[in-house]
């Protein structure tokens, strides 16, 4: 999945009018959920014994916190008798006390103060800060908006997303809040990122990094490196994504972000498996792999999986490429992500080439494409068609294959992607010499974080 910041701000307090249904916190969405959790500081601060406190809002399934009953709402006030004020802080005390058989974590539950007995190390848990930023003002109105954009982004709405975003930064502007400012201005690069409009995505990630820096913002700072690595990613500038991915992957460990760091090192994966370092290449995306399952991160578990299949075509490894692939497409088909399945389609399509079943192979290009055009991914129309022309010159319909060539390099060089406009024209030359007894450099996949 892409990175995209979701900032954690001080929220207006609302007060529910008499008589009206009451919803208790398990049932809240995020941005409500931190509005009860700031108003129980507020009115009854004595049961936070002097600690700012960290709210859970995610239960890892079949984890220790799920068998000791944790739950979402919980807010965390001690650790190992510490008072805890924020998630970086609880990160590190977990590592701290690892090795511990028995820690006492102290919590509060609709409004009273609870004690649980767990083992040292990992819980199972998603957090947020619940502290007041004093460089963020409260508005949950823009939280909402916020993920309302995110909402229409996983399902590839990219107009509805930039319209929630742009009304956003609207108001983040007029109240000058700067963290918000540069995480809708991020937010678009993301989306012009998917939309094959690099240079435009490059602008937009700056800025917002830009403004990161000037507020101190950390986790902005990694989210807006990590992007930018990926935009030269797929520049095919791999040294420069590699240098912005390194420096992200030191500030999300730094800062405890589990998703960052196991995002960051599938995006690593993804460089070393352009690079033909397959080898490496598997060992960051095992390693991201291990880190999605561990937080319940359901479309880092698809892309994981997917990318692990792309490493093992590339080695010739079929059966197990698809196996990863089928894998991947079930999680990603369960959670709507529409750009991971025409992606996952396309991988399959693949293997089934390089199996010599042209026909299947075509279906599941046919497939990815009607996808790809759906949501409007240029890369991925111009990846499509490059993999039909591959198809037809292996059937030896070179007229075909050339007229599918011509439409995708059309469509690449539009977008400024030198690494598949290169492939292309290799492939291109291939058919004016109507010679198929050279293997062409094919395009694999596109990936995605």
């Amino acid at each position: 999945m892409k990175l995209i910041k979701t900032i954690v701000l001080t929220l207006i307090l609302v007060i529910s009018a008499a008589g009206a249904e009451e919803i208790s916190p398990p049932q809240m969405d995020d941005a409500t959920l931190l509005e009860y959790a700031l108003q129980l500081q507020k009115n009854q601060h004595e049961l936070f014994a002097g600690a700012q406190g960290v709210l859970v809002v995610k239960i890892v399934p079949n984890s220790q916190a799920d068998q000791k009953g944790l739950q979402r709402g919980d807010i965390i006030v001690a650790y190992n008798e510490q008072p805890m004020n924020s998630v970086e802080q609880l990160v590190n005390s977990l590592q701290a006390n690892a090795a511990k058989p028995h820690v006492e974590l102290r919590l509060i539950r609709a409004g009273v103060v609870q004690s649980v007995v767990l083992q040292g190390g990992r819980i199972g848990i998603s957090l947020k800060d619940i502290m007041r930023h004093e460089l963020s003002y409260p508005n949950p109105a823009l939280e909402r908006l916020q993920e309302e954009g995110e909402k229409a982004y996983y399902k590839s709405n990219y107009q509805t997303a930039l319209e929630k975003w742009q009304t956003g930064l609207q108001q983040a502007r007029e109240i000058g809040d700067k963290r918000y400012i540069s995480q809708f201005i991020g937010n678009f690069g993301v989306v012009y990122m998917d939309l094959g409009q690099y240079r435009k995505a490059l602008d937009y990630y700056e800025q917002a990094l830009a403004i990161a820096r000037e507020i101190g913002d950390k986790r902005g700072l990694g989210n807006n490196l990590n992007n930018l690595g990926l935009v030269y990613d797929n520049l095919g500038q791999y040294r420069k994504a590699l240098d912005y991915f390194q420096q992200a992957l030191a500030i999300y460990r730094e800062i405890g972000d589990k998703q960052g760091v196991g995002g960051n090192l599938n995006n690593f994966g993804i460089v070393y498996m352009k690079l033909g370092q397959y080898r490496k290449a598997l060992d960051y995306y095992q390693q991201a792999l291990a880190i999605a399952r561990e937080i319940g991160d359901k479309r880092g578990v698809g892309s994981n999986l997917a990318n692990l299949g792309v490493v093992y075509t590339n080695l010739g490894q079929y059966r197990k490429a698809l196996d990863y692939f089928q894998q991947a497409l079930v999680i990603l088909r369960e959670i709507g992500d529409k750009r991971g399945i025409g992606s996952n389609l396309n991988n399959l399509g693949l293997v089934y080439k390089n199996l010599g079943q042209y026909q299947k192979a075509l279906d599941y290009f046919q497939q990815a494409l009607a996808i790809d055009r759906e949501i409007g991914d240029k890369q991925g129309v111009g990846r499509n068609l490059n993999n039909f022309g591959i198809v037809y010159m292996k059937l030896g319909q070179y007229r075909k294959a050339l007229d599918y060539y011509q439409q995708a390099s059309a469509i690449l060089r539009e977008i400024g992607d030198k690494r598949l406009v290169g492939a292309n024209l290799t492939n291109l030359g291939m058919v004016y010499e109507l010679d198929n007894t050279e293997k062409p450099w094919i395009i694999s996949s596109k990936l995605w974080l």
